[in-house]
């Protein structure tokens, strides 16, 4: 996630603001196997906030991750995949995988 906040434009009483705030971009690279025209998705931190408060409601275990701020690799993925209409499907792990450059 960038420092800096990027602007974007809100809907608020019949008036286009720009306003600005926290973003997660997320880069497809490689092969798709699905036919995405977008290589890049920006996911601003006002979706991720209401995505998160509406499975909270739902889901009392992921209410309480959140609380802790302890999230899994599978509430992000959840999270992104809501965040991009179901779009973006990631495959995160738990653990970080290295490429050895040497071999």
């Amino acid at each position: 996630m960038p420092n800096e906040p990027v602007p974007y434009v809100r809907l608020i009483d019949h008036e286009l603001v720009t306003k600005k705030c926290n973003a997660l971009v997320v880069s497809i690279r490689g092969k798709n196997k699905n036919p995405i025209i977008r290589t890049q998705w920006t996911i601003y931190e006002t979706d991720i906030e209401k995505i998160a408060r509406r499975i909270s409601r739902r889901d009392a275990e992921f209410a309480t991750r959140i609380k802790d701020i302890t999230l899994t690799a599978q509430d992000v993925e959840l999270i992104v995949r809501r965040a991009t209409y179901q779009r973006l499907k990631l495959q995160l792990s738990s653990f970080p995988v290295f490429k050895d450059e040497k071999t």
